[in-house]
This record gives structure tokens, sequence and C-alpha cells, in this order.
């Protein structure tokens, strides 16, 4: 069951670094402001949930955490600098870094701390 989480993380972080770094721009729907940020907060929400049941300790879940905060400072830059068609936000970064924290306190709670308690 590990391996599948793990792998299922993997998976997503793929999805997430293509879908972050296509063109957009000829897409006939065009994200509203907010409607952009809740999107980002749910993308890292769900890494971080994804995070959780791939790691069995809670080390590893903070340096899954800090990989994904680290994915989200890297494909804003990536989108600033390597690409002419997407430009990197740091209020992009704010609400993946708030998608990461609110998985976090998710998942410490004690509903959650009984299928799997943080060592």
């Amino acid at each position: 069951m590990l391996i599948l989480a793990r792998l299922g993380l993997l998976a997503y972080s793929g999805i997430l670094i293509t879908l972050c770094l296509i063109d957009v721009g000829s897409s006939s729907i065009k994200p509203i402001m907010m409607f952009d940020k809740i999107l980002h907060i749910s993308a890292y929400f769900t890494f971080g949930f994804l995070a959780f049941f791939a790691s069995i300790t809670r080390p590893q879940f903070f340096t899954l955490l800090l990989i994904g905060f680290a994915l989200g400072v890297s494909l804003e830059i990536a989108q600033a600098t390597l690409t002419s068609y997407r430009g990197g936000d740091l209020a992009d970064q704010v609400a993946n870094t708030l998608g990461l924290l609110i998985s976090f306190q998710l998942c410490n709670l004690r509903m959650i701390k009984q299928y799997w308690p943080l060592k």
C-alpha cells in the first residue's frame, strides 16, 4: 500500500509539473483571479494529503511537505524565467504554501492520528 501511495504522489507531481508549464494562452477558458488561487490551494493540499499517505514517520511527512514547497517555488521560477507564455507569481506561491499548511493541519487531527500516529 505504501508503494502505491508513493507512486501516486510521484505521478501527481508529474501531472502538476505538466499542468503548471503548459501553454494555456490558446485556451478559451480564462481563469478568474481568485479561482486561480483556489486551484493552487487545492493542488498543493492534494500534494500534502498524498504525502501523508506516502510517509510512515513524521520526519518523512515533513520532508515531503518541504519537497512540495520547493516544487512550488521551482515551478513559479520556471514559469517566470523559462516560458514566454506563463508568469511566476508570489501570490501563487502563497496559495501553494497555504494548501500545504492546510493539509498538514488536517493530517494532525485526532481522527487521522488514530489511523497513522505521527512519530
